[in-house]
């Protein structure tokens, strides 16, 4: 039996006439803007900047989406379900040419100028990381999260390029 998804739900809730009420007080209090602030180029700069510090693996600039909405995904509980949606948003897209342009510019990273693009940090990229994580706070607690990732990422990578399922591996 098929599962029922939300779409199969509202159009049968629309059939039988059925209406949710919700108090006016509450209407503030929505999650609507939740995704949204995985948007803002600080966090996506930072978890680029995580990402180029990996000696494991060379991040290249036309797959640095796919592999910040995967960390995102499993840095952030409850995103999971959105995994596919995040690393293929165009709005995802500009903001991470943007936070890398701002990588460069700060001398925290650089790119190749050979194809394939490789995003490497720099000295100044990996002190500041250090930095981050051995002052503790908020900022090194998230600086530390989204390294954990990392990891199972490039062991399911090398799955997938074991049994060729992954475009990354061509």
């Amino acid at each position: 039996m098929a599962r029922p998804t939300l779409e199969a739900f509202l159009l049968e809730a629309k059939a039988d006439q059925i209406h949710l009420v919700i108090p006016e007080r509450h209407l503030g209090k929505s999650r609507t803007g939740r995704a949204d602030a995985l948007f803002h180029i600080p966090l996506i700069a930072l978890t680029l900047l995580v990402m180029a510090t990996s000696r494991e693996f060379q991040l290249h600039t036309p797959e640095m989406t796919v592999w910040l909405g995967s960390v995102i995904c499993r840095t952030f509980h409850g995103l999971e379900a959105s995994s596919q949606n995040l690393k293929w948003s165009l709005t995802l897209r500009r903001r991470c040419a943007d936070a890398l342009a701002f990588l460069e510019a700060a001398g925290l990273v650089v790119v190749s100028t050979n194809e394939p693009r490789v995003i490497k940090a720099t000295d100044a990229g990996k002190t500041m990381l250090r930095r981050l994580i051995q002052k503790g706070g908020e900022s090194g607690l998230l600086t530390k999260g989204l390294m954990r990732p990392m990891r199972p990422l490039l062991v399911e990578e090398q799955i997938s390029c074991e049994s060729k399922t992954s475009p990354a591996c061509d």
